[in-house]
């Protein structure tokens, strides 16, 4: 936020270059969002409605759910609203389970897998989890803020995450920041951002995305893919470990809303990560910058979720898309997961 901010003649610039370099930093404000957003439903008395549609995208099968009504109606003023979004886990240490075991448990109409995890074996929510306003810490976030708080005598504000068993050497980026996430508070209001500075006993539901934003304020934020060119001797493929994260196609999972909040929106797109020939015949997925484009469409802030072999749709208790869960071989395979987006109750007729 920028206090007391006025236009003043300052020695050697004119003041219309103040003026453009005034609108440079909203511009990198508005591109660069480190806060959260708290959006309100204009209609409160929304109805619950659920639609869900097969597309293609780059060629790629996806999947998508636009819900209205996700934060509830309220039938009276004596009743709380009946929320239908919520955020499951299994137990306080996210244990791995299948999207579609959690489905089925909580009587989910649809479901996809959440944010990431830190082990294929115990699981482990990463970042900050919120599930029926019971807080989940992450233990392995914690450890490293204790850690760098003994190094160097301060807490970070947020932790950055790599991936160790995937380097990409002299262009290595964080793999995704453990602050970026999407819920709602319990004053009914979608929240989405950085939630490290919010009143975090408000929320009732929230997961942590993987890489951050996609959209924020109706624009779309990873960058387009950079082309490198090659070293002497390399193939395009042996020189892909140089490229960004955010660069790489996937299967993808993403979730947003719109300014109104009236609509709330799950994307979700297959692909197989890591496969290549002989055992490839399909697009890998999309990168994020073609995510954040289609999520554009449709909301004005969306997060990335977790995604490669994680990837899985589930309606009415049935997989409706083809997880690839091994992320090198083209085998549909449901992976268990840490945390999973429910939307729950009863279609309105």
């Amino acid at each position: 936020m920028i206090h007391n901010l006025s236009l003043e003649l300052v020695e050697g610039i004119p003041s219309w270059n103040l003026l453009l370099l005034l609108l440079f930093l909203l511009g990198a404000v508005k591109a660069n969002p480190l806060e959260y957003v708290l959006i309100s439903p204009k209609e409160s008395t929304q109805p619950f409605q659920i639609k869900t549609t097969q597309l293609k995208i780059n060629n790629q099968n996806a999947f998508l759910a636009i819900v209205k009504g996700a934060l509830g109606k309220d039938s009276n003023e004596d009743t709380e609203p009946q929320k239908h979004f919520r955020i499951l886990v299994h137990d306080s240490k996210c244990s791995l389970r299948k999207t579609s075991t959690f489905s089925r448990q909580f009587n989910c109409i649809y479901a996809v897998n959440g944010g990431p995890f830190h082990s294929y074996v115990r699981g482990g929510c990463v970042g900050l989890t919120v599930s029926n306003g019971t807080i989940i810490e992450d233990r392995d976030l914690l450890q490293a803020k204790v850690h760098h708080r003994t190094s160097t005598g301060s807490i970070p504000r947020s932790v950055h995450v790599y991936d160790d068993n995937n380097p990409i050497g002299e262009f290595q980026v964080p793999l995704f920041d453990a602050n970026i996430a999407f819920g709602a508070t319990k004053d009914n209001k979608w929240i989405i951002g950085n939630v490290q500075k919010y009143n975090q006993s408000n929320i009732e539901e929230l997961v942590t995305g993987l890489n951050g934003w996609l959209v924020y304020n109706s624009t779309v934020v990873p960058e387009p893919e950079i082309e490198y060119e090659l070293e002497q001797g390399q193939n395009q493929a042996q020189s892909s470990h140089r490229k960004r994260i955010s660069d790489l196609a996937a299967p993808r999972t993403a979730i947003g809303v719109n300014k109104s909040g009236k609509n709330l929106v799950i994307l979700q797109v297959d692909g197989c990560e890591h496969c290549t020939a002989p055992f490839n015949t399909k697009a890998k997925g999309l990168t994020m910058h073609e995510m954040a484009n289609a999520m554009q469409k449709y909301v004005d802030y969306a997060i990335n979720l977790d995604g490669g072999g994680s990837s899985t749709s589930v309606n009415h208790g049935n997989i409706w898309n083809r997880p690839t869960c091994l992320d090198y071989v083209d085998v549909r395979c449901e992976r268990p997961v840490a945390s999973v987006v429910c939307i729950d109750g009863h279609e309105d007729n």
